[in-house]
């Protein structure tokens, strides 16, 4: 395996790790993965998680390049006071950048996780070099720093989840016998069947969620010359 720290952007003030390849052949025109921090973790990601990452994508003949936003791991912090918002998306850019003057790749799948993942899908949607993000556990790129709808979307989508596995699922009827013997929480279960669904949300928050749904119709609208876009979502409770 062989991988090189680099120094990049503007004022090489920022670091990457690059996860050459084991192999070459046959590999020319894959695009180059760029996976970005998850929060405050440097670029190891949780649980070294983007190490892993980084090295079973290069055995499968990828180039990987996972890199610190200033002020994170070993990126030294910016002299200037641009916000985050803005800065992260540059820094995004100059990564690929950097992978491009190294090794010529003009293609790029942008990972991340959390503010990670917000950060591959805005770049997604104005830099066309990108052709793919892989967005884990994202949270608010499509209907912004709203507290109340971003919970309104993820008790209906939950509720959605429970509903599917009580009445389409294939195994439903394995479900419902776990139920009735008392081998999972069956009331915790239809509280939020009900909850996702409750009156009140179907009413008093359609209306405004109605113009986010546009917004974020119009965004994925925008990404629909052929960035392939892929969703991860890891929960914590375990479904029946």
């Amino acid at each position: 395996m062989k991988e090189e720290a680099l120094l990049f952007g503007k004022t090489k003030s920022l670091v990457g790790i690059m996860t050459h390849p084991l192999q070459t052949a046959g590999t020319g025109n894959l695009p180059a993965f760029v996976l970005l921090n998850a929060g405050i973790m440097h670029r190891v990601g949780p649980n070294r998680l983007h190490v892993k990452i980084a090295r079973t994508l290069a055995a499968m003949g990828f180039l990987v390049f996972r890199c610190d936003f200033s002020g994170i791991g070993d990126s030294e912090v910016r002299q200037d006071a641009l916000p985050f918002e803005k800065s992260a998306l540059a820094e995004t850019q100059e990564a690929m950048n950097c992978v491009h003057k190294v090794t010529g790749t003009e293609r790029f799948v942008l990972m991340g996780m959390c503010s990670g993942a917000t950060v591959s899908f805005k770049t997604a949607c104005f830099d066309p070099r990108v052709v793919g993000a892989v967005l884990i556990n994202a949270r608010m790129h499509l209907h912004g720093m709203n507290d109340e709808i971003g919970s309104y979307v993820r008790n209906r989508t939950l509720a959605r989840h429970y509903w599917r596995i009580a009445l389409f699922s294939s195994f439903r009827a394995k479900n419902w016998l776990k139920a009735i013997t008392g081998k999972v929480e069956s009331w915790e279960i239809i509280s939020k069947m009900v909850t996702g669904f409750e009156i009140g949300s179907l009413f008093g928050h359609q209306r405004k969620v109605s113009s986010e749904v546009n917004n974020a119709s119009a965004v994925l609208n925008s990404l629909s010359n052929g960035v392939f876009v892929c969703c991860i979502f890891v929960l914590k409770e375990i479904s029946p």
